[in-house]
């Protein structure tokens, strides 16, 4: 079936897809026609779940002689065809489903995954779009959606539909591999590495799980890893062909680059040549090279700051933060990597931690821009009185002239005002009214006063 294209194993037997009836249906039948139906219709679906198409059919021909307007016979009929690949009969379904009720979201869904197989991603997109507005609360339409927005290079918004997709369903195993490739796509290598192990977690046997993964480790070009994922791999399919691609690939690398007797060779060689692959953009092999540097030498302080350099550059936050740390366990003052830790911990959120390490930047160089970005960790930490000391520095501090002074004032003042709001909640009941009518004039202050600084665009 197509991305996203509802399963027969899905169907209840207790639950038809759609067993509304509307009022010509009721008008024209009888109760007990109706009765029937329905229970044939349920018995259709169970048959339809255990795979046994041709007695599901004769029942939804049945249910079409006795009201030839039950739309959802139209649909099941169209799922059997999907199913049984005959793509043809199950669109010119889907369709008349559509035709008798446009706001049927799963046969909506079907033609777009249709689409998807015909790589008509436009047009699968506009039957999507449609079918979400109509049931924004189908897990496979929101999948369906992130897949094909991924298609279109729309990739952001992509990730925010597969997201809602498996909080609504945790248990479908391909949402977090399209999540993981468009990850992937995005450059976000850790995140994406992260989405395929959650499912490898709970199914180690899940050989497309390892596709994505390789699918991630050779465009984050991390061979070192794809090769091991490969053997893995292909123990559980040894005819994986995207799995013996890959493979392929690395012996093609492995015998274009020369082989050299690093282990022999002393530290300082190993480094030199360490940074000439580096410099030829040959970054997985100099990551081997240093790693095999550290298993002997774990404080070598250049192989460290090599090896984060090169995780920097493949996107490996979570395991450049952990050179980073070996590298200022050994030197604590280290600017360079106290500067890229706060950049990766910024894009984290981490506040209390890029609070320790402003701290440590400010004993080594005190200047404007590291005190204003400390002051603003400190406000979302919601420490205001320590946030406020370090503004009214600034502002004691700073020329006059200096186009930067304005925005401290205003920040300055937006800062009391925060201050205030704090004390005052802590205050009695008595003053409600009173704080409520300062606190209406103060977020309109607030609000004025952004919008000078972003008129300004200083």
């Amino acid at each position: 079936m197509g991305c996203g294209s509802a399963k027969t194993q899905d169907i209840q037997e207790t639950q038809p897809i759609n067993n509304n009836i509307n009022d010509s249906q009721t008008s024209s039948l009888a109760s007990i026609d109706q009765i029937e139906i329905i229970k044939l219709y349920k018995k259709a679906n169970y048959l339809i779940k255990n795979q046994n198409f041709e007695q599901a059919t004769l029942l939804l021909d049945r249910i079409l002689e006795i009201d030839p307007n039950y739309i959802d016979a139209f649909y099941s009929k169209g799922i059997i065809y999907l199913d049984q690949n005959n793509i043809d009969s199950a669109q010119e379904y889907f369709q008349i489903t559509i035709q008798k009720q446009p706001n049927h979201a799963l046969a909506l869904n079907e033609l777009a995954s249709i689409m998807i197989l015909n790589k008509s991603y436009q047009q699968a997109l506009l039957f999507l779009e449609k079918a979400y507005q109509v049931n924004p609360n189908l897990p496979d339409l929101k999948y369906s959606l992130g897949y094909v927005l991924s298609r279109l290079n729309r990739k952001e918004e992509s990730i925010h539909y597969f997201d809602l997709a498996i909080k609504q369903d945790s248990t479908q195993k391909h949402y977090y591999l399209s999540k993981a490739t468009t990850l992937s796509d995005l450059k976000q290598f850790d995140l994406a590495e992260q989405t395929v192990q959650k499912v490898l977690n709970i199914d180690s046997e899940y050989v497309d799980g390892y596709v994505a993964l390789a699918y991630v480790y050779r465009h984050s070009k991390q061979y070192d890893k794809l090769e091991q994922l490969c053997d893995q791999a292909l123990k559980l399919d040894d005819q994986n062909q995207y799995i013996l691609k890959c493979k392929q690939e690395i012996q093609k690398l492995s015998q274009t680059q020369p082989q050299t007797p690093f282990k022999q060779a002393s530290i300082e060689d190993q480094l030199k040549e360490a940074v000439k692959m580096l410099q030829d953009s040959r970054l997985t092999q100099a990551l081997d090279l240093l790693n095999l540097i550290l298993d002997n030498t774990p404080t070598q302080l250049q192989a460290l700051k090599l090896k984060a350099q090169i995780q920097n550059q493949f996107k490996q936050q979570t395991a450049c933060l952990v050179t980073l740390n070996q590298i200022l366990t050994i030197q604590p003052n280290d600017i360079d990597a106290l500067k890229e830790k706060i950049h990766i911990l910024e894009y984290h959120n981490k506040n209390e931690e890029l609070l320790i390490c402003y701290d440590a930047l400010l004993t080594q160089q005190s200047n404007f821009e590291l005190l204003e970005k400390k002051a603003s960790i400190l406000i979302r930490l919601n420490r205001i009185q320590e946030a406020l000391s370090i503004y009214e520095h600034l502002y004691s501090q700073s020329n006059q002239n200096d186009p930067k002074i304005f925005i401290i004032r205003v920040t300055l003042s937006i800062t009391q005002i925060q201050r205030c709001h704090n004390l005052l909640k802590r205050r009695s009941y008595k003053i409600s009214i009173k704080y409520r009518y300062f606190k209406f004039i103060s977020i309109n202050l607030q609000n004025h006063t952004q919008r000078i600084i972003s008129s300004l665009n200083l």
